[in-house]
């Protein structure tokens, strides 16, 4: 019974102190919603606590990076990023090194990143859910004291939504395809998605992805709706296959990367659909190649049809 009692006295402190310790945090930030900030020389992670978080009620974290590059200029470009199936988003915020490659990529963007439940995506399956939890993660960036901490690298007051990315690792695909599932004509998610990006996660929904590439084509000042899929191999590689020779057919015009640095970069950068077979694992295909940072590069980019150097791969070192 002692050692039973002091086991749960130790627990109950370690509750306390992990309590304390958000509570702080919390108030160093001046807003009740941000549950911690962690200060890096590449930029600040947030961790909010949202109503319209996927799971409010269970687990209603969503991970936000502010770059130290950003500078607000009444536009706010947003990366929201999917982690895969059993996850944790404070976790794969890391392994992935989303906030590092973002940094690196000098794009004028925030990362958003909520946690999900397996391949449920609770708020986010409702009509209007991933807009009014980007309105939320706005919201709370917009706060003054929040602005305050924030200092040059702060959201303005006045910054609307602008360029909206979804990015999704593995079963990341589900929540992507759920948000742009149109509903009487509207993205079910009510935002107007510019760019998918597909970590070998294409699994299922390949028609979801080919109509919402074919709703918007590319024309001679716009991308249109543009995707990219990078796969391993078995489903992620014959789907993205199939994919792209649906595309073609419709006279989208395509890049297949194989293997991945072989197609200019000027391919890179203006396809309206880009399929990379990479040698990479699974998890490792985010990363490892900076394939984020560079789709990031290119999302900033001007069209061109010019043809050029390969891709320049470079191995990442683990950083943020």
């Amino acid at each position: 019974m002692h050692d039973i009692s002091r086991r749960s006295l130790l627990a109950a402190g370690s509750s306390m102190i992990a309590w304390w310790f958000a509570r702080d945090a919390s108030a160093e930030s001046g807003h009740p919603k941000v549950v911690d900030v962690e200060k890096h020389a590449k930029g600040t992670t947030l961790t909010l606590d949202l109503e319209n978080a996927p799971f409010p009620n269970q687990d209603s974290t969503v991970m936000v990076f502010v770059p130290s590059t950003f500078r607000d200029d009444g536009t706010l470009d947003l990366i929201v990023h999917f982690h895969g199936h059993s996850a944790k988003a404070k976790k794969a915020i890391w392994d992935h090194q989303l906030r590092g490659q973002l940094y690196d990529s000098r794009r004028k963007a925030i990362l958003v990143m909520p946690q999900g439940q397996d391949n449920a995506w609770g708020k986010l399956e409702e009509s209007g859910g991933l807009l009014r939890l980007l309105n939320e993660v706005k919201q709370v960036l917009q706060a003054p004291k929040v602005r305050a901490r924030m200092s040059k690298h702060a959201v303005n007051t006045r910054s609307r939504i602008g360029t909206v990315v979804l990015s999704g690792h593995s079963g990341g695909y589900v929540p992507i395809a759920r948000c742009i599932k149109p509903i009487n004509g509207r993205p079910t998610g009510g935002v107007d998605v510019r760019e998918i990006w597909l970590f070998d996660a294409l699994y299922n929904d390949v028609d979801v992805f080919r109509e919402w590439v074919l709703a918007r084509k590319k024309t001679k000042r716009s991308k249109g709706h543009r995707l990219m899929s990078i796969y391993t191999s078995g489903t992620t590689m014959s789907l993205s296959h199939q994919l792209r020779d649906d595309l073609e057919e419709k006279s989208i015009d395509c890049a297949t990367d194989e293997p991945e640095g072989t197609i200019s970069r000027e391919e890179f950068g203006s396809a309206q659909a880009l399929f990379i077979q990479t040698a990479l694992s699974h998890h490792a295909c985010t990363c490892q190649n900076n394939l984020f940072r560079d789709m990031l590069v290119a999302l900033a980019s001007k069209i061109t049809t010019r043809k050029g150097k390969a891709r320049k791969i470079t191995e990442r070192s683990t950083d943020l």
